[in-house]
């Protein structure tokens, strides 16, 4: 009887913490002027990840995106800042998140967004938890503008899972800097398995709520490259056999061919929607 409690405790442990993990931080109104007393302290440094804030009634929702290096694998929309961000950090008809939502720049200025775009047949906790969202150029940098990989297949993400490779992160207090080294860390180690994971690898990367969106990425030839964006945790039992223990993995959306594919048919259809205003 004890062992058929233990096992159920587990498995719903399991099911509980997978279903409540992906959401961003809301941040209360009566916080808001703190939040942003703290984050005009750190303006003089390169941001790793904009902060993406959206008012919802009294609450203010923050969740974070990455910044896009365009004509490399990415169209220029000229006059115009691309990012990717999650999508259930948005949550929402485009046309009225347009009227709440708003990136906080490097110099500590809201910018109006003027486009937002859900992956297609967006389902938040899946492989289709991104959004792309435009806002105006910032000639005057602050922030980095992040490379996409080379097109890369899913298969090759996790041969580099495989050999926990080390990749950057931002500190998990929730400082857009990417100041803390972890690794990737195998599908199977993590609990992500079966096809509807294949968008997904797992980290170790220290993260708390609100850091949906922020960039898990490799510095490479003077350049930061971005491999995929903090989605969520899981939790996995672990392997008692091999003393590993229970514990919480971070996983990222990876920027695989088949993302880079609809990003780009995103920004086409984006382009032309800018060119009509």
């Amino acid at each position: 009887m004890i062992r058929f409690f233990s096992q159920f405790l587990a498995w719903f442990c399991v099911i509980l913490f997978w279903s409540v993990q992906a959401w961003g931080a809301p941040v209360y109104a009566q916080d808001v002027a703190n939040d942003i007393i703290s984050e005009q302290a750190l303006f003089a440094q390169n941001r790793n990840s904009v902060l993406l804030r959206c008012r919802l009634g009294d609450v203010l929702r923050q969740t974070r995106a990455v910044v896009l290096r365009t004509g490399e694998g990415v169209p220029r929309l000229p006059g115009y800042e691309i990012a990717l961000t999650t999508g259930h950090g948005l949550e929402g008809d485009p046309s009225e998140l347009l009227k709440t939502c708003s990136v906080l720049d490097a110099q500590g200025k809201l910018q109006t967004l003027r486009h937002i775009a859900f992956a297609p047949h967006y389902q938040p906790g899946t492989p289709s938890d991104w959004a792309v969202i435009v806002f105006k150029e910032n000639k005057k940098g602050g922030f980095v503008r992040y490379r996409l990989p080379d097109f890369v297949s899913s298969g090759e993400f996790a041969n580099m899972a495989s050999r926990h490779l080390r990749v950057k992160f931002s500190r998990a207090i929730g400082l857009p800097y990417n100041l803390q080294d972890c690794e990737l860390v195998p599908r199977k180690i993590a609990g992500l398995q079966g096809e509807i994971f294949l968008g997904f690898i797992a980290h170790d990367c220290d993260a708390v709520p609100g850091q949906s969106g922020s960039p898990v990425s490799v510095y490479a030839n003077g350049v930061s490259v971005i491999l995929g964006i903090h989605v969520g945790r899981s939790f996995s039992l672990g392997q008692p056999r091999k003393n590993e223990p229970a514990r919480f993995f971070g996983y990222m959306r990876i920027i695989d061919e088949g993302l880079m594919h609809n990003l780009n048919t995103l920004l086409i259809d984006i382009d032309n929607d800018l060119s009509k205003n």
